[in-house]
């Protein structure tokens, strides 16, 4: 086992969009996707920097335009089936069109192994070979695409270099002179967009493992990687555009990375995946203002840049006179609270209003800052994004949503982040037909049986920037908003009433949202109005201290929370689990929304 790191994001945003510098308009892509796989929580030998280089690579790409597509696959959404489809069918069906101009950017961040002389990547969830995803099926499903003609794979793993088939005999250093005498960018022209390039570039060979460097300081190849792709010093040239065209080819980006980017432990490679590939990746600088300086000298410019110290990973150096895009503003959605990260002791202690499930009261620690919606989402809402109306209690339309069971939840923070342009955090297929419409015959207060399931659902959890339900845990820790109380004011049914609706005085039907006290987060209808399904499975607790739980990872009843309208006050506590088959429908289940707070 070994432990791979990389900082790609600067290199690919430069991928993603190619600005005409120097004539370059004609190495212009109509579309890019890229997909970028991060696999952190290995059970046997954890990653600490995996998940997360892969996340700050793929931030790069928000907010640039129709032209580039994500797809994130982080930790547990990180299957082997899941990275497949992500490059076979969910790629191309984001373009606008086939054929000549697209490129696909595969980023993968995880461990490798090897058995024999095959070569293998570990997808999350995988053992051993029959599970892992074999190197040569990778190659078979780049030369298999037709929709990209041009591909370029990056390899964070040990042993990655057994995916190439074809590479360069000469030495980086010897590339890199040659290069700097090369003709300015017509030199790319023709080849650039006109012939197949299935490129790769790994950390090591066939047969190295990797080291995954510093934690939050990120390896030597993921950090030339990044110095490539950067201007130093007000400089118009990025570091690896050895004959200063504006544009960086992927011969110079290996030459660069392959000469600075090795170490007694690794050497990095570079080749094709098919050894008759002859096109050539175009990735052009965006437009730097130009230096009062004079363009420096490429020879000693790349013969400098070695003695520079590294750039951490994740780090973001803006240059002097860079006219580049001004960092993205971080702000809270309407309707969203921030929860800050932190600790609690989740459970009960017993007692005549506790319940064993309850047990053994545990600490839970948080690491990530949450964005919590600061109601239930309401009928209105479900129907302004969904198009129906599914709720028992319809004539409402400021009351919570129910009658929606746990798909049609998650269905619909699917179409809430696909609506604000960001990544989707559940995979839900084989659904059979219909859609996640909600509802129930007229009348009746809950349906089981006929509704609308999924066979197959994969979740990224809380390493998702989209929209996505609260984990179980997460859900009591903003529910308590640092009580340690029954309720968020206080233990007796003078404090619910003061926060919730219940059986004692809510007439036996659902209220609009918002109209009780909010706890100290302010967060509405925490206790009651109506349970609350939650993202994780039900099961038993840790009997010690955990971090970022995210449940059992499989189950028959999720985790539902918080009680209802027509519910007894105990079960509004904060402590208190109830549960519900995925696919019931019910008049007192509905839910709301959380994000992970992006990094800063």
């Amino acid at each position: 086992m070994c432990r791979p790191s990389l900082a790609l994001a600067t290199l690919l945003a430069l991928a993603t969009l190619l600005a005409p510098v120097h004539g370059a308009e004609s190495i212009r892509y109509d579309n890019v996707v890229v997909i970028s796989v991060g696999i952190s929580d290995y059970p046997d030998e954890p990653l600490p920097n995996a998940t997360r280089d892969a996340q700050r690579f793929a931030d790069v790409f928000r907010g640039w335009g129709d032209r580039v597509q994500l797809i994130e696959l982080y930790d547990g959404a990180a299957t082997r089936g899941a990275i497949i489809r992500a490059i076979r069918q969910r790629a191309p069906a984001l373009l606008s069109q086939a054929g000549d101009r697209n490129l696909l950017i595969v980023y993968f961040v995880g461990h490798g192994h090897t058995v024999g002389n095959v070569g293998y990547l570990a997808p999350h969830g995988a053992v051993d070979d029959v599970d892992w995803l074999a190197m040569s099926r990778l190659r078979d499903i780049a030369k298999a695409s037709n929709a990209f003609r041009h591909q370029l794979y990056i390899l964070g793993s040990c042993f990655g270099g057994d995916v190439l088939r074809s590479g360069s005999s000469a030495s980086p250093e010897a590339r890199q002179a040659e290069l700097v005498h090369n003709a300015p960018v017509a030199r790319w022209v023709a080849d650039a967009l006109q012939r197949p390039a299935r490129i790769a570039l790994t950390a090591g060979s066939a047969r190295q493992k990797v080291p995954d460097g510093e934690v939050g300081r990120g390896s030597p190849f993921g950090n030339a990687l990044v110095n490539a792709l950067r201007p130093r010093g007000g400089a118009r040239y990025m570091a690896a555009d050895f004959n200063t065209d504006g544009c960086v080819s992927h011969a110079e980006l290996t030459a660069y990375v392959e000469g600075f980017g090795r170490t007694t432990h690794n050497t990095p490679r570079s080749g094709t995946l098919e050894g008759d590939d002859a096109g050539t990746v175009v990735l052009c600088q965006r437009a730097f203002a130009p230096s009062p300086a004079a363009p420096p000298d490429a020879a000693q410019r790349f013969r400098a840049i070695d003695r520079q110290p590294a750039v951490p990973a994740g780090a973001v150096e803006q240059p002097a006179g860079s006219v580049e895009k001004p960092a993205r503003a971080v702000e809270v959605p309407a309707g969203f609270v921030e929860v800050p990260a932190g600790a609690f002791m989740m459970g009960s202690v017993g007692g005549a209003a506790g319940s064993p499930d309850e047990r053994p009261q545990h600490r839970v620690t948080f690491t990530r800052a949450l964005w919590v919606q600061t109601h239930e989402v309401t009928q209105a809402e479900w129907q302004r994004l969904m198009g129906s109306t599914p709720a028992h209690h319809a004539a409402c339309a400021d009351c919570p949503v129910e009658r929606v069971n746990w798909y049609e939840a998650a269905a619909f923070a699917n179409a809430r982040s696909r609506a604000e342009g960001l990544p989707e955090c559940y995979a839900l297929t084989e659904c059979g037909e219909g859609g996640p419409s909600g509802g129930c015959a007229a009348g009746q207060r809950h349906c089981f049986e006929t509704t609308w399931r999924c066979a197959d659902v994969e979740q990224v959890g809380a390493t998702c920037r989209g929209y996505r339900l609260p984990t179980e845990a997460e859900w009591e820790y903003f529910t308590r908003a640092g009580s340690t109380t029954h309720y968020a004011h206080g233990d007796g049914e003078a404090a619910l009433a003061r926060a919730g609706w219940y059986d004692e005085n809510s007439d036996g039907t659902t209220h609009p949202v918002g109209r009780k006290a909010a706890n100290a987060w302010g967060l509405y209808d925490v206790h009651g109005n109506v349970h609350e399904w939650t993202a994780s499975w039900k099961g038993r607790y840790a009997a010690g201290a955990v971090t970022d739980p995210a449940g059992p990872r499989s189950g028959q009843h999720k985790a539902v929370r918080g009680g209802s309208f027509e519910n007894p006050a105990a079960w509004a506590r904060a402590a208190y689990r109830d549960l519900g088959r995925p696919h019931h429908r019910t008049r007192d289940v509905g839910f709301r929304l959380v994000r992970t707070a992006p990094t800063p």
